[in-house]
This record gives C-alpha cells, sequence and structure tokens, in this order.
C-alpha cells in the first residue's frame, strides 16, 4: 500500500500537479450549491437530511468556512450521490457560484 501512495505521489510530482486548497474548496462549494438547485432542495432540508446543522451547512456554502470530510460524506448522502461527484472535473454552472469568495 506505501509503494502505491508513493508512486501516485511520484507522478503527481512528475506531471507538475498541485492543488491550491481555496480552489478546490471553492470547487466543491459550487458544485454543492450546484446539486442543491437541480435537485430542488434547499440547504436547509439537505441540512436536516444530512443531520447537520443548518448553521454549519451555512457556513460551507457561504464560503466562511471550509467543509469537513465527515461533512462532506453526510451531504453527499443527503443529495443521494456518490462524493467522487463533488470532484468531478465537469463544467460548473457559473450563476450558482456567483458571490463565491
Amino acid at each position: 500500500m506505501h509503494f502505491l501512495i508513493y508512486k501516485i505521489q511520484k507522478n503527481v510530482k512528475e506531471q507538475g500537479m498541485s492543488y491550491d486548497p481555496e480552489v478546490e474548496c471553492q470547487k466543491v462549494v459550487c458544485r454543492i450549491k450546484e446539486l442543491c438547485k437541480s435537485k430542488k432542495l434547499s440547504f436547509k432540508a439537505v441540512a436536516k437530511k444530512a443531520e447537520l446543522a443548518q448553521s454549519t451547512l451555512s457556513e460551507i456554502v457561504n464560503g466562511n468556512t471550509h467543509p469537513q470530510i465527515y461533512s462532506l460524506f453526510k451531504i453527499c448522502n443527503a443529495l443521494e450521490i456518490p462524493i467522487q461527484l463533488l470532484f468531478s472535473e465537469s463544467k460548473l454552472d457559473d450563476s450558482v457560484c456567483i458571490g463565491e469568495k
């Protein structure tokens, strides 16, 4: 297992890949907003279904805090989607993401 992780890290470095955590978090938040809109679910409904405090989800979608992986799993369960969809490279709906910090 450690060899596999090393090999992946080596490939990432060789390809010059790196992540900007701020940008990546913004993309995830935008994807959450987009999915809520497409499923016609309010943030309040998603928070309730995810068993998250409404204030927690509000802080996440308003860009006031970074989402924790545990919360992302709960949000994915509420939206009935695989977590990979939050990290998809497909085009985001810019109209949903206006106002991102």
